[in-house]
């Protein structure tokens, strides 16, 4: 038999967010091809599935500037001798934290960071000291993985980086585990069930979709909202629900581990984010076969929905795309009920009742979600990690 080699892969936790749930998946198609080490700085309430050897460093997060620098410090030490004792020959890290750890740990190992957000967006209040610190971990990195060409795009363009160190891969889905789900997808109804999913933070824009409900409320009272996600700003969205009177057609589900059984009898999926890196649970509805309409934002969600990589935020009209429908990113931040609906909302808005009247279009692209999705198996996806991995 022949010994496979070992491979690292770091992350701070593997609790809820969508790099968490990709190093769990990344753990579980690499392990057919390398003895992997998962290395998480804190491995309580792990959330996601995953293969490997875990190595819970117990060394959570602490707010105290002094004590982070300490914990960079620990961290470093305790991974460098992981990596030495078990012969690591590549470590990949996800997020910020994991890639500074990684980058300065290097014993004989091949550096792997990777690059999860738009930068220019996400960190815009601190671009000057993003840009320092991603010049110092890709100095120290051999590959930079990006999640999607927009993000590999920003990175060239904003922050000066090497373009020969940079490879985008996108994140992977189960496809057989989405398959037999779609075995008990529910038979179509007269009651229209919307979702969405994701953080409830400004980044995610939800409340342009209660904005909009109310408009698709009345012309079609049995519409249902399913909101899934915890964040900062629920008690916002939840007023924001009430003030709409539409706590009888809006339900705030929460965390919920395995989401997709209830996703999947999901008529329309809304994804009205600001920015994303690559939407995990655009990914993942898509999956379930339930048609999908996103905003054009920095980054991803049109690399889904239409093959391509040029992002134009402010579109004309909505965009009926080649797997689902894109419409134009509004950053207002408006959680005011009675104020009239903005071009952006009116796309959403337009977009949503167009898809609730018009069942031939909902069942075209409930199947090009899954013929998309597949683009995104572990299969075709590990290749890509491999041959960075080997190369």
């Amino acid at each position: 038999m022949i010994k496979m080699e070992s491979i690292a892969i770091i992350i701070q936790t593997l609790t809820g967010g969508g790099a968490e749930r990709n190093a769990a998946n990344l753990s579980i198609l690499l392990s057919k091809y390398y003895n992997v080490h998962l290395i998480v700085f804190d491995g309580s309430n792990i959330s996601y599935p995953h293969a490997g050897v875990l190595h819970d460093l117990k060394m959570p997060a602490v707010k105290n500037k002094l004590y982070k620098i300490l914990n960079i410090y620990r961290r470093i030490k305790v991974i460098r001798k992981i990596k030495k004792d078990n012969n690591i020959i590549a470590s990949i890290s996800l997020m910020d934290g994991a890639n500074i750890v990684n980058s300065f740990s290097k014993v004989n190992d091949k550096i792997i960071t990777s690059v999860r957000n738009n930068m220019s967006y996400v960190k815009a209040n601190n671009k000057l000291f993003y840009y320092l610190l991603n010049k110092v971990i890709l100095n120290k990195s051999n590959c930079c993985v990006t999640v999607s060409k927009d993000v590999e795009r920003d990175l060239i363009v904003n922050f000066n980086t090497d373009p020969n160190k940079l490879k985008t891969i996108y994140n992977s889905i189960n496809i057989n585990y989405f398959k037999n789900l779609n075995k008990n997808k529910r038979c179509l109804d007269k009651e229209i069930i919307i979702s969405t999913m994701g953080r409830l933070e400004y980044q995610k824009g939800q409340w342009h979709l209660i904005r909009i409900l109310k408009k698709v409320i009345s012309q079609y009272p049995s519409v249902k909202l399913n909101i899934y996600g915890e964040g900062t700003l629920k008690e916002m969205l939840i007023q924001l629900t009430q003030k709409a009177q539409l706590t009888k057609n809006i339900t705030f589900k929460g965390y919920v581990k395995n989401p997709h059984e209830e996703l999947i009898k999901s008529d329309l999926f809304v994804f009205p984010s600001l920015a994303e890196g690559l939407g995990n649970a655009l990914l993942e509805v898509m999956a379930c076969g339930v048609p999908c309409i996103a905003t054009d934002c920095h980054s991803g969600n049109r690399e889904i929905l239409d093959d391509d990589c040029v992002v134009k935020e402010n579109l004309d009209g909505v965009e009926y795309a080649k797997y689902g429908v894109l419409v134009s990113v509004d950053k207002n931040y408006n959680f005011e009920i009675d104020t009239p609906l903005t071009y952006a909302e009116n796309q959403m808005l337009e977009a949503v009742i167009n898809l609730i009247e018009n069942k031939a279009l909902r069942e075209y692209y409930s199947k090009k979600s899954i013929e998309r999705a597949q683009d995104f198996s572990f299969e075709n996806i590990s290749r890509q990690w491999c041959e960075i991995i080997e190369n």
